[in-house]
């Protein structure tokens, strides 16, 4: 059973994904790898597994540098992901 530390919110969002591919030894079929890069905030739902994937990445990739995290703390002004910042409604 995969238990699940992250809960996504409305405001994730991808670059394209990109193909990689390389070979380790010739002759051999090639290593393929797609990488994805995901920006946006997270809900940290079990602390215990999250710490789990952070210290040790996610996906199958991780031996070729993929799967790595990389968090920041968000500002204390969000803006949405156009970069604009949020008209103020009172």
């Amino acid at each position: 059973m995969v238990r699940r530390a992250l809960a996504p919110s409305p405001l994730v969002s991808s670059r394209p994904r990109d193909c990689r591919s390389f070979n380790k030894k010739r002759g051999d079929r090639p290593v393929v790898l797609h990488t994805a890069t995901f920006e946006g905030r997270l809900r940290i739902t079990d602390p215990v597994v999250f710490t789990e994937r952070l210290l040790g990445g996610i996906g199958p990739a991780k031996s070729y540098g993929c799967g790595l995290l990389t968090l920041a703390p968000l500002p204390a002004r969000p803006l949405p992901l156009s970069g604009r910042r949020l008209a103020e409604s009172r």
